[in-house]
């Protein structure tokens, strides 16, 4: 790539002289007569700083060394500079030029959507492959390669706030790129450093932010009049309702050249909600949706994955705090004056995470149930056993089972078993007690006809 400057033909490498320093050309934009370079810095005073230097208003010139005369160098440095300069060869424009540099093993299925992309068949893209099959790889494939094509590029990745650092070491370790994460609290630490009329979100290359900040008017405002070459959604099938956040997520994606959307669930069944979804950054429907669904069976990946738990003993104070969790629950669920829907669903999110208790409270209720069919088919086979005592007798042998589990598994009786076993005894007394009486047989021919 070259520039004309006045006489001075400019190449990336050449060494220039701009405000008495000197830099070495890294980029170049012509734009008619203009032109914008962007250099590093050469000298003592500008060692590791980049620049930009818009042309012809900057004096421009030739810093270059006179070249120097031909020497001799070995075969292994001549074939390491060979292999180097053939490493940043491509093909083709339309090749992927950071593929090869990732820190990764790549699959050929995740070359897809930035293939697509760099040749210009697609401006919006749905991946919406199976959990595990790499969709933030594909999707920094992308950013990369924007970046490297246009080093001027701005890229917006919206995520939800629990997944912003893993965006970042994503970004880091896979492709050498440093990500900025941006909320409410950075973006005041770079506004008190920049001038009044400077948007903190524009000086930033490649941002991460989350939806649920981005939602609000007031940071809306400021992102109105930016444009994103690459805007990244995650988690996207959020954002097909009617809500705050799909709103904000139409507006951002209208002001970028590409729209990427990551979601393993694109389609809940709601085909309204698909609709809505497909259509975020189609401006008059002119940009069709490339959508890219890939399960672990279409490429070859075995279906079954392995996964294994860990048991993890809990120390006295983790123990001492779910002692008093539980108590605040009883108090929760006790104090009337208090209880509602926000205290009910609380209290069923908290008790959910005491899987051995649910588990073996399921289990004995759907032994219970199955008592009356089981004394049911016993009393097809044989009349030796008057219903539903056949029955009960076959379903305490679940009981017995689930006692013998516990001894083996901890040594004693889990609480839910001890409880659940208790009532589920005493309800066989009962039934057993008061089947056959005067007033049951009443209320079933009542109830029945």
């Amino acid at each position: 790539m070259t520039s004309a400057v006045g006489q001075l033909r400019l190449r990336i490498g050449d060494t220039v002289r701009i405000r008495d320093e000197r830099w070495r050309v890294a980029a170049e934009s012509s734009f008619g007569a203009a032109s914008i370079i962007e250099v590093d810095g050469c000298d003592a005073t500008n060692h590791g700083t980049r620049a930009r230097f818009l042309l012809p208003f900057e004096t421009v010139d030739s810093a270059a060394a006179p070249p120097a005369p031909p020497r001799f160098v070995t075969i292994d440095r001549w074939r390491r500079a060979a292999r180097s300069l053939l490493a940043g060869a491509v093909p083709r424009w339309t090749s992927l030029r950071t593929a090869a540099r990732a820190n990764f093993t790549v699959l050929p299925f995740q070359l897809e959507p930035a293939i697509a992309v760099a040749s210009g068949d697609a401006c919006r893209v749905l991946i919406a492959d199976e959990v595990g099959l790499g969709k933030t790889i594909q999707a920094g494939l992308i950013i990369a390669e924007t970046l490297a094509r246009t080093p001027d590029a701005r890229v917006l990745i919206v995520a939800p706030a629990g997944l912003r650092e893993q965006w970042r070491d994503e970004l880091q370790s896979r492709f050498q790129l440093h990500a900025e994460a941006l909320d409410a609290q950075r973006l005041a630490r770079i506004a008190a450093e920049l001038v009044a009329d400077v948007n903190p979100w524009s000086i930033h290359p490649l941002a991460i932010t989350s939806i649920d900040f981005i939602k609000r008017p007031e940071v809306m405002r400021s992102l109105e009049t930016l444009t994103w070459d690459v805007l990244v959604f995650d988690e996207a099938h959020a954002l097909a309702g009617h809500s705050d956040r799909a709103g904000a997520a139409g507006a951002l994606a209208c002001r970028a050249r590409v729209v990427v959307m990551l979601t393993a669930t694109p389609h809940s069944g709601d085909e309204e909600a698909f609709s809505r979804l497909s259509a975020v950054g189609d401006l008059a429907d002119a940009f069709p949706l490339m959508t890219f669904r890939r399960s672990r069976a279409d490429i070859g990946f075995s279906e079954n994955r392995r996964s294994s738990v860990l048991k993890v003993r809990p120390t006295s104070d983790e123990a001492a705090m779910h002692r008093e969790l539980g108590q605040y629950l009883q108090r929760l669920s006790e104090e009337s004056s208090i209880r509602g829907a926000g205290t009910t669903l609380l209290s069923a999110i908290l008790l959910r995470r005491r899987s051995a208790h649910h588990k073996r409270l399921m289990f004995l209720a759907t032994v219970a149930l199955a008592t009356t069919p089981l004394a049911r088919v016993i009393r097809m086979v044989t009349s030796a056993m008057t219903p539903p005592i056949g029955g009960m007798l076959l379903t305490n042998l679940f009981l017995a089972a689930l006692i013998a589990f516990d001894i083996r598994k901890s040594g004693r009786l889990h609480p839910a078993t001890v409880g659940g076993g208790l009532f589920f005894v005493a309800s066989e007394l009962f039934r057993v007690a008061f089947g056959h009486t005067f007033i049951w047989k009443s209320f079933v021919h009542t109830v029945v006809g």
